[in-house]
């Protein structure tokens, strides 16, 4: 059973291609958890229930137009982490409705008292799975891994290793050069891998 408090994310790579003798097995991601954020339209919706506010940086700047009516203009409303990445790096956040703060580009915690109120909170969304024959990785990630990186180039990455340390070196180096690629400091990329020995 995973289960899910905000940003970190838990991926399942899975073997879609029998590893014939010399050949490199395909591993296809599969998210085991959803990211709790405000590019979820039914967190969202959940959030400005409770009166926050919900704007990226430049929007409370006054940098870029405010669109309060983004949950009905959309029927899916959700940029899909994991498969997808926000290229434009200015993600939505949290606001409570009577000044700039608290600013969590999250919509669920643990212990985050001031945006309790706005109901960014630490019930954990859950999801049970059995191991399967095809089971090959698990990975728990710090949002800080996923920023620039997908699901897939996660579990491509760990696929090249098998040695679980040596895959979480290499996604980590990845994901550390990339974040000084795009930006001037770093986010917590922290990750564990876990690899599933095969069942009979």
């Amino acid at each position: 059973t995973i289960c899910n408090v905000g940003d970190s994310r838990a991926v399942l790579g899975k073997s879609i291609q029998s590893n014939g003798y010399g050949q490199r097995q395909t591993l296809k991601a599969f998210p085991l958890s959803r990211d709790q954020t405000p590019y979820r339209k039914d967190e969202r919706i959940r959030i400005r229930a409770t009166g926050a506010r919900i704007l990226s940086l430049d929007q409370l700047e006054g940098l870029e137009p405010i669109n309060d009516n983004d949950d009905s203009a959309n029927e899916d409303g959700d940029l899909e982490l994991g498969e997808e990445l926000d290229e434009g790096g200015d993600p939505p956040r949290v606001w409570s409705p009577d000044g700039d703060y608290p600013g969590t580009a999250f919509t669920r915690s643990l212990g985050d008292s001031m945006a309790e109120d706005l109901g960014v909170f630490a019930e954990p969304e859950m999801l049970t799975r059995e191991i399967k024959p095809e089971d090959r990785v698990i990975v728990l990630a710090s949002d800080g891994i996923y920023e620039f990186l997908t699901n897939q180039s996660v579990i491509d990455i760990c696929a090249k290793f098998t040695d679980p340390l040596e895959a979480c070196r290499a996604v980590v180096a990845e994901s550390y050069e990339l974040w000084l690629q795009y930006e001037l400091r770093t986010d917590d990329i922290t990750i564990i891998v876990i690899f599933v020995e095969p069942i009979m």
